[in-house]
């Protein structure tokens, strides 16, 4: 895709793709930052004249937050089967 072309719509489209593949909202989050820095570089080289992500990423996370049915569960178990019935001791 040609980076003169992005849209919000675009950056919204990304985000909601991940939160629906299962993506926590800290690997969105930094995946939509990551594409922030680097629609940065040709701007910083005047060959971009905007960069669409800063006025998304809050309207992003606030959706993630919306739907935390979206969002993935992790079930973490700190005790391994094996100790669960152990003692300390």
């Amino acid at each position: 895709m040609d980076l003169r072309h992005l849209t919000c719509l675009d950056i919204r489209y990304f985000a909601d793709s991940r939160f629906t593949a299962g993506k926590s909202e800290a690997t969105v989050s930094n995946a939509v930052s990551l594409l922030r820095r680097v629609i940065n570089l040709p701007i910083d080289a005047k060959a971009l004249s905007r960069n669409p992500v800063p006025k998304m990423m809050r309207e992003v996370m606030e959706s993630a937050r919306a739907h935390p049915e979206r969002r993935p569960t992790r079930n973490r178990d700190a005790w391994t089967p094996d100790k669960r019935g152990s003692s300390w001791t």
